[in-house]
């Protein structure tokens, strides 16, 4: 019978002969080319090794990678502070000594480290996982396929227990990039290879709204000694926080502080950069200077229909060819003013005005009274129809058949249907700022109308249904309009992310 004692004690030991393994790993990325780098080495010798390392070359980064590498997971801001205060108090050797010892060393004896130099380093845990199509999982995935495309990187998730990052699954990788093969897989998969940038650039392309991952993301951009470079989407829930729930209003504030030391900031729109900018001065009074932000347009361009995907999209949407269909995409969240939008299709019915009113979106926090308004309208028999999901063909078609669209969102950090319904020659009634506005300003095809003001849209929506030449008009401007592609954003935005930055004026910490 084997003594429980002999069992625990040989576990520790293979912990540790994983703890130093990885050690020797980080060792030798920092020598490369050096044949005398320790591969299996006594953890007395690659203590030593590191010790020397880093007492010849002190760096905070360096330092962070140490405890990175021995713990088998990204350290908090927080754990990286008593580790380094450690060390000054008690010395290199002692704190390495004791870290490799430390139950967080100890836990995952079933993970090997490998080191990341040179390709871009893409962080895409959400968009990786879902088949949704939300406005910001549309621009990562239209952008990073062409990042993927054109230049070397490497997109990483988080592994399931939050702490390390890993290199995506086949299926992940398949959802991602839309090549054939599963793409759903099992989210409990373990990750037995865990992921160190070391000199890479990393690019956080997704909006972080989870504690968690805003933890580790700031220990990333403060401590890793990488430039951490951000496509930036809104700042609606710091500017209308009313119109944002309760999690994303209280997590955003993580979010922000944990890119305040971020290289660069690409906005998708100016607005956005406006809103980011003004963020940016505000750090001032804690002492950083901030990102460098910059407006990089987004793109508009949205792949042609075909006569099937129309025929598709008529039977959905429930067009009638005696009447004018009337086009809403975008989630029933409050934000969006779905229903502002129900109340202005009331009026113009009440007044005998026929038309067919066509939403493609997700259900979102707070949508149960629009689910409730759109029941009683069907229960009164009004032609109105609701599409949940649509695919990016099915989307195409729809602008395609629909006679205008109509978008009076209270805030957008772009405004994705606005942009496409344009690019697709359909005319678009939407709010009168921001960057809503900034599309129709480049070349017209829109009305523009307070979506504060129940009375502005209706009537917007009663001109579009009555004057046909009005409607004629702009649809004549939309098609004129420079569409935007999916391929100059991502060359712009990766040259931007790429470009000189002017030093930051708050102190950088370097040694141990």
């Amino acid at each position: 019978m084997t003594d429980a004692r002999t069992t625990n004690t040989t576990d520790t030991e293979e912990a540790t002969l994983a703890v130093v393994a990885r050690l020797s790993t980080l060792l030798r990325a920092w020598r490369p080319g050096d044949d005398d780098s320790p591969r299996s080495a006594p953890r007395a010798e690659v203590v030593d090794a590191i010790v020397r390392e880093l007492e010849a070359t002190p760096s905070s980064a360096r330092l962070w990678q140490v405890l990175a590498a021995a713990t088998a997971r990204i350290p908090s801001s927080a754990d990286f502070l008593r580790f380094e205060r450690r060390a000054v108090i008690n010395g290199l050797r002692e704190t390495l000594e004791e870290a490799v010892d430390s139950d967080a060393a100890l836990e995952f004896p079933e993970r090997s480290l490998v080191t990341v130099e040179g390709p871009a380093v893409i962080e895409v845990h959400d968009t990786s996982r879902t088949t949704k199509i939300t406005g910001i999982q549309r621009v990562v995935r239209e952008t990073v396929r062409r990042f993927h495309r054109d230049h070397d990187v490497l997109f990483v998730a988080w592994t399931d227990d939050a702490t390390a990052l890993r290199r995506l699954s086949d299926w992940e990788t398949n959802s991602l990039l839309g090549l054939p093969g599963p793409v759903e897989g099992d989210d409990q998969e373990v990750a037995t290879e865990i992921l160190l940038p070391l000199s890479s650039p990393f690019v956080v392309s997704e909006l972080v709204a989870e504690t968690w991952r805003t933890v580790r993301l700031e220990s990333i951009v403060a401590h890793a000694g990488l430039e951490v470079d951000v496509i930036g989407y809104d700042a609606v829930p710091m500017t209308s926080g009313e119109t944002s729930h309760d999690g994303i209003s209280g997590q955003y504030p993580l979010y922000l502080q944990s890119i305040s030391r971020s290289t660069r900031i690409g906005a998708i729109s100016s607005a956005a950069a406006a809103e980011f900018s003004g963020w940016r001065h505000m750090l001032g009074s804690t002492g950083l200077s901030g990102p460098d932000v910059r407006h990089v347009a987004l793109a508009a361009e949205v792949e042609p229909s075909t006569p099937e995907s129309r025929d598709e999209a008529r039977r959905a949407l429930g067009v009638d060819p005696s009447r004018p269909t009337v086009l809403v995409v975008g989630s029933h969240e409050p934000r969006k003013n779905h229903l502002a939008v129900v109340q202005a299709a009331r009026s113009a019915w009440a007044q005998g005005h026929e038309f067919t009113l066509a939403f493609i979106g997700g259900a979102s926090w707070s949508s149960d009274r629009f689910h409730e308004a759109i029941e009683a309208l069907q229960a009164e028999k009004r032609p109105v129809t609701l599409v949940s999901r649509a695919t990016d063909e099915l989307l195409a078609a729809a602008y395609d058949v629909a006679d205008f669209t109509l978008f009076p969102s209270l805030h957008e950090g772009f405004g994705l249907p606005v942009a496409e319904s344009l690019a697709l020659g359909t005319p678009v009634i939407t709010s009168g700022y921001g960057s809503m506005k900034e599309i129709i300003d480049l070349g017209g095809g829109g009305l523009l109308v307070d979506p504060r003001d129940d009375r502005s849209i209706t009537d917007a929506l009663i001109r579009l249904l009555t004057d046909r030449a009005l409607l004629a008009r702009l649809g004549d401007e939309a098609r004129a309009r420079t569409v935007r592609t999916w391929d100059a954003y991502a060359a712009d935005l990766w040259e931007y992310f790429h470009a000189p930055v002017a030093p930051r004026r708050e102190a950088q910490r370097e040694g141990a």
